[in-house]
């Protein structure tokens, strides 16, 4: 492979859109532009990911072997698992030997070639483990989580966590402390200012309606939306003329959660409480900043989460924040949003009232969430903390064996 450049450190990246793993990376990069400029970023195929990383500086690649190992058992995808780590696995040790990085970085809990190459070729490896999915999905099997996690943690001289709580996760579930440690996502302190265009658009969208709602995330079980369906009734109750925007897509049913079965039940539920015109579908949106500035209330009703980086983006855009208490949201949101048990809608729908209907309270408790988020998660602090890791794991002795 021709490349322009020394190539010090490779990114192993499967996310195909700018959802919360690449807007991590990307965040990171952009605050560290020399990193940037030494860096190949690998993707499994060409996306608007790719432009973004190109113009940060960064060698892009497309390596159709960065795909996310789903735990759903399929002919189909057992195929694909063991075309990718046999065949694809010497694909990718062979260019990792030509390029001679000094790091390998893996941005996915769910990408296993990188780890095994980079062991394989006693160069240091880095994995960043953006969600809880793990605990949620074994944590019936203890034994079996354990040897899963073991299985990771033997490629990896590092295990980077997006949260306090998926560090406390893998700890408690048997990864050795000495592997470990947090970086949160990376934030800016201003977002994107509004675009006319769209802006005019969301205008004419929201216009007839007081309050509006929002909440954003791939349309899954995991988010929780079929949750805040349930407690809608009872705030609709009081603000008939309320209007509940989703924004994300749905997914497919060959994934870790079959998307396309639950938002065809979730819309069936909304009929038979009567809420279809109390809510919208927005599909998925590149223009959050513009919705979080318009909407009254940003809710959060996710099952399990490991940071909540839309939240945090919520607080940023002055929007209260109602939220389940699970996985990394309440470091996430400090002081600043009303959090509810999790999966308890009454409690859900008691804090969007709340919040509705005491705006004075909802606002000084909004701006100490967003102080918070300055001060816990700038993005020029965070770069830093990456830059002092990777240097720390590629100046120390890259161990004979390891373990969990």
């Amino acid at each position: 492979m021709a490349v322009d450049r020394p190539v010090e450190t490779v990114f192993l990246n499967p996310w195909d859109r700018l959802i919360g793993p690449n807007r991590y990376l990307i965040e990171l990069l952009r605050h560290a532009p020399e990193l940037a400029r030494r860096s190949l970023v690998a993707l499994p195929m060409n996306t608007d990911a790719g432009d973004e990383y190109s113009e940060l500086g960064c060698k892009v690649v497309t390596w159709p072997e960065m795909a996310l190992v789903h735990p759903r058992i399929t002919a189909r995808h057992l195929a694909h698992l063991l075309s990718a780590h046999t065949f694809g696995l010497a694909r990718i040790r062979r260019r990792l030997r030509a390029l001679a990085p000094r790091i390998v970085v893996s941005n996915s809990e769910s990408l296993w070639l990188g780890g095994m190459a980079a062991r394989s070729l006693n160069i240091p490896h880095l994995q960043i483990f953006h969600t809880l999915t793990f605990e949620d999905r074994l944590g019936q099997r203890p034994k079996l989580l354990a040897t899963y996690l073991r299985f990771i943690a033997s490629w990896n001289q590092r295990i980077l966590a997006v949260s306090h709580a998926v560090e406390q996760a893998l700890e408690r579930h048997g990864v050795a402390a000495s592997k470990l440690a947090t970086l949160p996502n990376p934030l800016p302190t201003e977002l994107p200012a509004d675009d006319p265009q769209r802006v005019h658009e969301l205008d004419e969208l929201l216009a007839a309606h007081d309050p509006v709602l929002l909440c954003a995330g791939r349309i899954s079980p995991m988010k929780g939306q079929d949750r805040l369906v349930e407690a809608l009734p009872r705030v609709v109750e009081q603000f008939p003329r309320l209007l509940c925007c989703f924004a994300g897509r749905v997914g497919s049913a060959d994934g870790a959660e079959d998307t396309v079965g639950f938002s065809h039940q979730l819309r069936q539920r909304i009929d038979e409480l009567g809420l279809t015109s109390a809510i919208r579908f927005l599909g998925e949106c590149d223009y959050l900043p513009d919705l979080l500035r318009r909407a009254d209330l940003y809710i959060q009703p996710s099952r399990t989460e490991s940071f909540g980086r839309v939240v945090a983006e919520a607080l940023l855009c002055e929007t209260p924040v109602v939220a389940f208490a699970v996985g990394g949201i309440p470091e996430t949101v400090g002081p600043g949003a009303l959090l509810a048990p999790r999966d308890d809608q009454d409690a859900l729908s008691t804090a969007m009232l709340e919040s509705l209907t005491q705006p004075e309270q909802a606002r000084s408790r909004t701006l100490a969430g967003r102080r918070h988020v300055l001060h816990q998660f700038d993005a020029n602090k965070v770069a830093q903390q990456f830059l002092a890791m990777l240097e720390e794991l590629t100046t120390q002795p890259f161990p004979t064996h390891s373990r969990a």
